[in-house]
């Protein structure tokens, strides 16, 4: 796992927390409401941990409508913004000849750990815990008392509680016949009948393995003390609606809680959680909680329809927006791989920068009915058309790649399986990986793509095979033509430093900022001249000047 393989999980953190936000800012608006439902969005946030919103983005990009509706510039921007604020061009990426690679590598390693033993630590603690009251169900007898749930006396340390996920048995303390009376006791079981109604112990534990991956997230601490509160309170409201006497269900749970340890699982539903005080008071008062309005109810259904259909119908536009950018790029398939006839000049630092025109690639193209041709596709992208089906991604490897992750070449080159295959989309890919690689001081980078095109599939395979070449470092910059301006102030604008990785766009910017003095002539790329080594890596900068006459 490397530093860019975790900008999804990033983002899925960001996603989980801002649904849990607005989980949280609904519940304000439904406090006199029913805990029932309160419950059930708190559970909501919960699960979103689980489920990635590009999850379901990935099940829309499966989808395609006929007409193509794209949305406006500035809201896909907004939404990428929000959606996704951890993203491959936003990082930046350390090469690992930087002094500060092995460090950034090193802390990494040290999070990924302290993760792992995070989680290992949490299934410990409730394995321990699980075994507890496994043994205490094991020594259990069963219980004379009818229900629709086997009943059975355990260990009279532990309050009541319902033990088990799919086949739930109540557990009993030992000795509760005694201790309470029987008015009492049929508030307890009525209690915890509710529990398994509502299948409370499958609800937490969900949560308790989303607290097991998530532990280091607060959020998810909060979510855990809303849902054991709501679910009492859901039992509280429900015990109290079927008729219990408010004075006796009280008095129940405060002896309970005088007389019994709390289980130690929480997805073991017991009658003592949440805040004591507040459930006595409420019970107390036997306030009827409100049914949702139809109007809440109704607004509640269209932000769980937007919840699990938003992430779905952007998967779509994007499958949409990719095939309208290549409507008239109709794919013919091809019978051999893309191959690019650039050869690697003498001197490719000055290539890199002075950026010639690229060699078009030469495309092998299928014949059509009656006749055959091989058509040139320079930087126009001159397709022939035809109207069948496009070509979609669908393997995509990348080979070669040391300096980059694999994952983020692909991020870069926007490849993603499923997607329609564009070439013009992939060359302007390709200038960008160069640039990137560029700016590392790998100007040597060749990608070579290899394309496999199955026709009966509609379906176009990837292989990249990157060659980064050797990581070039500025030796020495020098400047000619400047009589007056001395040249410790030209060097205080040039961003390159000698025995630095080499930046072509530091470079530029360089330049760029020495135009802006005012001393010079218009200074472009052009009076750049960069001189490779020829035994070592390295480069020499001399920068032409022409001081503006005064």
């Amino acid at each position: 796992m490397s530093h860019d393989s975790m900008l999804p999980f990033a983002n899925h953190l960001w996603q989980s927390t801002l649904f849990a936000i607005a989980v949280w800012l609904i519940t304000l608006t439904l406090r006199k409401n029913r805990a029932a439902v309160r419950h059930r969005l708190w559970l909501a946030a919960s699960v979103k941990f689980l489920v990635p919103f590009s999850l379901l983005a990935g099940l829309g990009s499966h989808f395609q409508w006929e007409t193509s509706v794209t949305p406006p510039p500035a809201v896909s921007m907004i939404v990428e913004t929000v959606s996704q604020p951890f993203s491959a061009s936003g990082v930046s990426v350390i090469p690992p000849g930087t002094a500060s690679a092995p460090q950034a590598s090193r802390i990494f390693a040290v999070l990924v750990g302290v993760w792992i033993c995070g989680i290992a630590a949490n299934l410990f603690w409730w394995l321990i815990r699980w075994r507890q009251v496994r043994r205490a169900v094991r020594l259990a007898a069963p219980a004379d008392l009818d229900g629709s749930v086997k009943v059975m006396y355990g260990p009279a340390r532990f309050e009541p509680g319902v033990f088990g996920v799919f086949r739930p048995v109540l557990l009993l303390p030992e000795g509760i016949t005694q201790r309470l009376s029987p008015a009492q006791l049929q508030a307890v079981l009525a209690h915890e009948l509710c529990h398994v109604r509502r299948r409370d112990n499958l609800a937490m534990a969900i949560h308790m393995a989303v607290e097991a991956l998530f532990w280091f997230h607060p959020l998810v601490w909060f979510i855990k003390a809303r849902l054991l509160e709501e679910q009492e309170r859901a039992c509280d409201e429900e015990v109290l609606l079927l008729g219990g006497d408010p004075q006796v269900y009280a008095e129940s749970i405060l002896r309970i809680c005088e007389i019994y340890l709390t289980s130690p699982l929480i997805c073991v539903s017991g009658i003592a959680g949440s805040n004591l005080k507040k459930r006595i008071e409420d019970i107390m008062r036997n306030r009827v909680a409100l049914n949702l309005s139809l109007s809440r109810a109704l607004l509640l259904a269209v932000a769980a329809i937007v919840a699990l259909a938003g992430p779905i119908l952007v998967g779509v536009t994007r499958v949409n927006a990719g095939e309208s950018q290549s409507s008239e790029l109709v794919v013919l398939p091809t019978l051999g791989p893309i191959v690019i006839s650039e050869e690697r000049p003498s001197s490719p630092q000055t290539a890199q920068l002075q950026r010639p025109p690229a060699a078009p690639v030469e495309i092998a193209t299928a014949p059509q009915a009656g006749r055959g041709w091989s058509t040139r596709v320079g930087a126009t992208n001159s397709w022939q058309t035809a109207t069948a089906q496009p070509y979609r991604l669908g393997e995509v490897k990348v080979n070669g790649a040391k300096v980059l992750h694999a994952d983020l070449i692909r991020s870069l080159l926007g490849l993603v399986s499923g997607r329609v295959y564009n070439e013009s989309a992939l060359r302007q890919g390709f200038e960008n990986l160069k640039h990137l690689y560029g700016n590392l001081g790998y100007v040597n980078f060749l990608p070579e793509p290899e394309v496999d095109f199955d026709e009966q599939q509609r379906v176009v395979n990837l292989t990249v095979n990157i060659d980064e070449g050797a990581q070039f470092t500025v030796n020495r910059i020098s400047f000619t033509g400047n009589t007056t301006i001395p040249d410790e102030v030209i060097r205080r604008e040039i961003l390159l430093k000698e025995g630095e990785v080499f930046n072509a766009s530091l470079l530029y910017l360089s330049l760029s900022r020495l135009s802006q003095l005012g001393f010079f002539e218009q200074i472009g790329i052009e009076d750049a001249w960069i001189q490779p080594s020829a035994s070592e890596p390295k480069v020499d900068v001399n920068l032409r000047v022409k001081e503006k006459a005064r």
